[in-house]
């Protein structure tokens, strides 16, 4: 997966939720962080802000956010599956992106 599909999946399991992009940064900061700093907060939240929209976003970091998200008490109790991709090598590259748009067809009809 590429930065801007991994940023379009935080996005959509955040509006499936009903999730800010400021409640995701608080729900990450609280996981983090032993103490509240209102100041410290407000930073991360431009930053996971920033992280969402930017192309040069690491892929590793999204998908650190993708898997807080997927462990989230309140995302298994609204019965999500969270899509992954796992190329093979014996998928060509025709091949995978097929298999990537039957994926959305799918998502499209389950949500």
């Amino acid at each position: 997966m590429n930065t801007s599909e991994v940023q379009n999946q935080i996005k959509s399991i955040l509006t499936t939720l009903g999730w800010s992009q400021k409640r995701l940064a608080r729900e990450l900061y609280m996981e983090e962080h032993d103490y509240d700093d209102e100041d410290e907060i407000k930073k991360y939240e431009e930053k996971l802000k920033k992280s969402l929209t930017r192309k040069t976003t690491k892929v590793e970091l999204l998908l650190g956010y993708l898997s807080f998200l997927n462990n989230h008490s309140e995302f298994s109790e609204k019965k999500f599956v969270l899509n992954r991709l796992f190329p093979l090598a014996c998928l060509n590259d025709e091949k995978l992106n097929e298999m990537k748009e039957f994926s959305k067809v799918v998502d499209k009809r389950i949500t």
